[in-house]
């Protein structure tokens, strides 16, 4: 192989290496906003679970009222 030829193939090799590198940073990136979107979803779940007990609570309450009023 001649000398062109050889660097030729270690700067596609760091080139290669390079975008590698940004790949694994998005991919961790990526990672993280999944890992947050997680944890947001959890939450948003609990908190549509308390909202619902409390409308079920109300609606308790509100309809003992009107029987108390009748």
């Amino acid at each position: 192989m001649s000398d062109q030829t050889i660097d030729q193939l270690r700067t596609s090799l760091k080139q290669i290496n390079e975008c590698m590198e940004k790949l694994a940073k998005a991919v961790n990136e990526l990672e993280m906003i999944a890992y947050r979107y997680h944890r947001l979803s959890y939450e948003i779940n609990q908190i549509d679970v308390a909202a619902f007990a409390v409308r079920q609570k109300f609606e308790q309450v509100r309809d003992a009222c009107r029987r108390a009023s009748e």
